[in-house]
Parts: C-alpha cells; sequence; structure tokens
C-alpha cells in the first residue's frame, strides 16, 4: 500500500497516513512565523499505540488506529461511541494500515474474540475475561483494565483473587492493568463456565470497578483467609476477600 496524507478528521493541523503514521503540519502561525511540521511519536505503552496533540493552546490524546480509521472514513461518530469497535483485522493492536481497520459493534467484537480454539483452561480464563470486558467496554475506553470472574462468591460470600498459579507469581501480583473489574455471578450465570454467551443482567450478582492499587491494599489488609488453594486443579493459591469488604471500599471511594 502507498502512504497517503489526509487531515485529522478533528484537527486540521494533525495529518494521519495510510500506514498509521501521524505527523504535524507545516503552518504560519499567528505572528508570521513558520512552523515546520514533524512526525507525532506514537506511544505503546497502554494496549493501543496512542498519540497527543496540541491545538489551540490545548492538549488531546487520541488512539491511533480511531485516527487513521475515521480519518479516511466519511463515517460520523456516534456520540455514544463505546457501542463500535474499530477493529485490527488481523488481531496485531500495533499494526494501524487502512486495511486493517474495519469498524464493528462491541457485541461482534465479542464474537470475534471468541472464535479460537478452546484448547486448555487458561484460554476458556482469558476469553472469559475478555467477555467480560466486552460487556463493560461502554464504560471506559483506552484504559487497561483485568476482568475476574468469580462463580463461587453468591453462596460464599467471598471473591477470590488469585497471586500464584503453579508455584509462579500471577494474577493480582503480575497484573500490569490499571483497573480490575470484579463480577460475581449469580447461580445463572454459573452456565458460563460450561458454555460461553452473551451476559445477561441476571447473570450478575455485582460487579466492582476499581484501581489496581486499592485492590492491592485490600488484599494485603482486608483479607478474610490467605494461601487459598483455587482454580482448576487446585493449582493456584489466592486471597479470600468478603464481598462485603469490597462493596464498603467501592462505597467508600466513590461516595467521598
Amino acid at each position: 500500500m502507498d502512504e497517503t496524507w489526509v487531515k485529522l478528521y478533528c484537527c486540521d493541523e494533525v495529518e494521519v497516513s495510510t500506514l498509521g503514521n501521524i505527523r504535524r503540519t507545516d503552518r504560519i502561525l499567528a505572528d508570521g512565523r513558520m512552523f515546520k511540521g514533524a512526525n507525532v511519536p506514537i506511544c505503546y505503552k497502554q494496549k493501543y499505540g496512542r498519540f497527543s496533540y496540541t491545538y489551540k493552546g490545548k492538549r488531546y490524546f487520541m488512539s491511533v488506529h480511531r485516527a487513521v480509521f475515521f480519518s479516511f472514513n466519511d463515517i460520523e461518530i456516534p456520540k455514544d461511541k463505546h457501542r463500535i469497535v474499530v477493529d485490527h483485522i488481523d488481531n496485531n493492536k500495533h499494526n494501524n494500515r487502512l486495511d486493517n481497520l474495519q469498524l464493528i459493534t462491541q457485541s461482534e467484537n465479542v464474537i470475534k474474540s471468541l472464535n479460537m480454539d478452546y484448547n486448555s483452561d487458561f484460554k476458556y480464563d482469558l476469553k472469559l475475561g475478555q467477555l467480560g470486558e466486552g460487556w463493560i467496554g461502554k464504560m471506559l475506553s483506552d484504559e487497561t483494565i483485568e476482568v475476574k470472574f468469580d462463580f463461587a462468591c453468591y453462596r460464599t460470600g467471598n471473591f477470590y483473587i488469585e497471586y500464584e498459579s503453579r508455584g509462579k507469581p500471577s494474577g493480582i501480583a503480575t497484573t500490569k492493568a490499571r483497573y480490575w473489574m470484579l463480577i460475581a455471578s449469580t447461580e445463572k450465570g454459573c452456565e458460563l463456565k460450561q458454555s460461553l454467551r452473551q451476559l445477561e443482567d441476571d447473570d450478575i450478582l455485582f460487579s466492582i470497578l476499581m484501581p489496581t492499587e486499592n485492590l492491592k491494599n485490600l488484599c494485603r489488609t482486608k483479607y478474610f483467609r490467605k494461601n487459598v488453594s483455587g482454580g482448576d486443579s487446585n493449582t493456584s493459591t489466592g486471597i479470600l476477600i468478603k464481598s462485603n469488604q469490597l462493596l464498603c471500599q467501592h462505597k467508600t471511594k466513590s461516595g467521598e
């Protein structure tokens, strides 16, 4: 594909290319000086590549794949933008070429993520987490979120947080996510363990979104039991936290 440049759909001082590159344009400043444009660096520290630019004295941040897609396609961006997804066709989130991007719904994105062979329990748990990510996708955009289900909390009142698996640090001990979403299923929601499908309202007993650091602090100071075996074949070790501790923490933080 040849590299073609167009104006960023929301700013005429920035250009994007069909190869996923970003640059500032040459322009004359208000005082008559010439501003020489240059490539804009792209940051890949988060899930998607992002860049920033300043326009009329205000700084903005944007995902590269959305900038490329909407700049080259004359499509009105819905007000509830989290209902649609600019999808990477080859699943490589660093490949922001125009021919690798397509517009799909949040539901289609979840279904696409489930189109893989479940050859291990790890893959099953991974996709179950992605199912939850689709459900909360409308809440946050471009944030790193780790989603964890507990299918026993509805009867035990405890939420299990893993920190070790097969003798190696895992879960809360190694996460790089900024937020954790904890989802406790109802008895009906336990069906998801046997057959993946779209989440329904009565599958969820409660869900809590909290900063990872807050959850780590709870695990250190408010646990009910520690060194608890769990997971598939009891190969994991974790902490049990009373659900009322989670809910009280959430209420306190959000009510301040």
